[in-house]
């Protein structure tokens, strides 16, 4: 009795419905290869405690779902040396896989150039889940794809939440902080309240052609997929030749939300230092994100904040983001929007383009350049201070060679924009109506509605306000009472659902609409006031913590 005692001591096993709890290696690696072989749903239980793994901690699954639940992320810690990958998962059939509460660094995967996943490789290959919550990935280092973490399913969902990815980086391929792919079926990927700071990618000079997103890549294969993205924070990412510090690519239809991030100062070399986005089908919706400071510096580098490649059939909405800050060495400072003849619909509704540049010789849309084969529609933007080339469209320039595309411009604010406002590139026009534009008088573009008038900000000189954060209350590019820009848009040009301007004011106040991004609303008396301060506060409320999936895919 007492030889059996010591024995189940020195394991620290104890096994109750399939519970086991661990505080070493040996004992984690023993409850892993039990809870494959058992047949049964499995949680292992990490007491807190660094865990020094010479050899990666390993799972082969056939059918049985698994929780590995750490007691949190900065007490839990998982640490491979700079020497070893530190987890492998690999489920061969059904069977969810959660991992949680966890931090996995100095982990190395690099045997050989297809070597995947520096801290954790997790692969669910037939109709399981997997998700990741709460966990840390730092200084993880891999050979080809996700220096943190490689996270892959099949006909399953993924969802990764809470996690912090840092100073992770991948020598050769693709996802330097975390990856996520799908592979077929339908079903979601949810990536959500994640950071990622100071990852790195294509570090090594053997990189294999252009490398994708250095802070996380997403990656879907599947038919019918609805991909999530919302309220991540990704600071200070970088990589040395490709795109995106989020990459996103869905190869056949996907529904894509990404919304309430905040992407600044990464660098990118050849698009998108905030985000690239490629679409075969379906429909986009980004909103509501603010891309600061990201630069794309290679020779033909587009897109400084954003870069969208939207190729065949579906509909694309661009709405209440902030761009601010953003260069691009050649075309779209501030976003590079391209567009198939296929896509219906494409509207870029109540954004904010600020001081960004578009900086080669032919650069073109310091703000803003939109390459289509479809029709596209501007509703209430403001472009204030953005610099392309000589090339033009300081603020916005537009190019297509397809018959019969436009560009229709609603309810615009164009101002201190160089060399000059807008800039139809290529054979096909831009059509403004209602918009208050520098130097657009008399120019072919300046149709019905349209004014050429000091719109009289708030305060210019402060566009993001006192407090330095743009889209809230105390901006500088709000209008003041006398603007020639209050009540001359067209209100039936604002699509259906837009209620609320980028802070939060109703979006028609008065008789008719405003121009630009902000609708203005009068200084409130002291009952007002008081009823102001409530909304103020309802409305920081929603803005901050009232995200989800569920509110993403919704206008509010």
């Amino acid at each position: 009795m007492k030889n059996i005692i010591v024995l189940l001591i020195s394991f620290t096993i104890i096994a109750s419905a399939n519970i086991f709890n661990v505080n070493d290696v040996n004992s984690f690696q023993n409850a892993l290869t039990t809870a494959q072989g058992n047949g049964q749903d499995n949680t292992i239980n990490v007491a807190a405690a660094t865990y020094n793994v010479s050899t990666p901690l390993s799972y082969i699954g056939s059918g049985s779902s698994l929780s590995i639940i750490g007691v949190g992320a900065g007490t839990t810690i998982l640490d491979g040396g700079n020497a070893v990958q530190i987890m492998n998962i690999d489920q061969s059939t059904s069977g969810d896989i959660l991992i949680s509460g966890l931090t996995f660094r100095n982990g190395s995967n690099y045997v050989n150039d297809a070597s995947n996943g520096g801290g954790l490789a997790l692969a669910c290959n037939d109709s399981c889940s997997a998700t990741l919550a709460s966990c840390v990935f730092s200084n993880n280092i891999t050979a080809f794809g996700g220096g943190g973490a490689i996270v892959y399913v099949g006909d399953g969902n993924i969802t990764i939440t809470n996690c912090l990815a840092t100073k992770n980086s991948t020598y050769i391929d693709d996802a330097g902080g975390l990856s996520a792919q799908k592979e077929s079926g339908t079903g979601f990927i949810f990536i959500a309240d994640n950071i990622f700071y100071d990852n790195h990618l294509g570090t090594s000079s053997a990189a294999v052609g252009d490398v994708e997103g250095s802070a996380f890549y997403v990656y879907s294969l599947c038919p019918s997929c609805d991909i999530t993205i919302s309220n991540n924070l990704a600071y200070g990412n970088s990589l040395k030749n490709g795109a995106g510090t989020l990459y996103a690519r869905m190869t056949q239809a996907a529904n894509l939300i990404i919304c309430d991030n905040i992407f600044s100062n990464n660098i990118a070399t050849t698009r998108g230092g905030g985000i690239d986005v490629e679409l075969e089908t379906g429909s986009i919706n980004i909103k509501r994100n603010k891309l600061i400071d990201n630069t794309v510096n290679g020779t033909e580098g587009d897109g400084g904040g954003i870069a969208v490649t939207f190729n065949t059939s579906g509909t694309f909405e661009f709405s209440d983001n902030v761009l601010v800050g953003n260069t691009a060495a050649r075309h779209g400072g501030g976003a590079n929007l391209g567009f198939g003849n296929g896509v219906t619909s494409a509207y870029i509704i109540q954004n904010i383009f600020v001081n960004n540049n578009s900086g080669s010789a032919d650069g073109i849309g310091g703000g803003l350049i939109i390459n289509s084969d479809c029709n596209v529609t501007l509703v209430n933007n403001t472009f204030f201070g953005n610099v392309s080339s000589s090339s033009g469209g300081g603020g916005f320039g537009f190019y297509s060679e397809s018959a019969g595309v436009s560009a229709v411009v609603f309810n615009d604010i164009y101002r201190t924009n160089l060399p000059n406002s807008v800039a139809a590139i290529g054979l096909r026009p831009i059509a403004a109506r209602y918009s208050n534009i520098e130097g657009g008088s008399g120019e072919s573009y300046f149709g019905a509605g349209c004014i050429d008038t000091d719109p009289l900000f708030l305060n210019p000189a402060l566009p993001a306000g006192e407090d330095g954060d743009y889209a809230t209350f105390d901006d500088g590019l709000q209008l003041t009472e006398t603007s020639p820009s209050i009540d001359t848009g067209s209100a039936s040009a604002v699509p259906v659902g837009i209620t609320r301007d980028l802070i939060g004011n109703a979006r028609i106040y008065g008789e008719k609409v405003d121009m630009g991004c902000y609708e203005f609303v009068p200084e409130p008396g002291a009952f007002g006031a008081v009823i102001s301060y409530l909304l103020l506060v309802v409305g920081v409320y929603r803005k901050n913590v009232l995200k989800s999936n569920v509110k993403c895919s919704v206008y509010w």
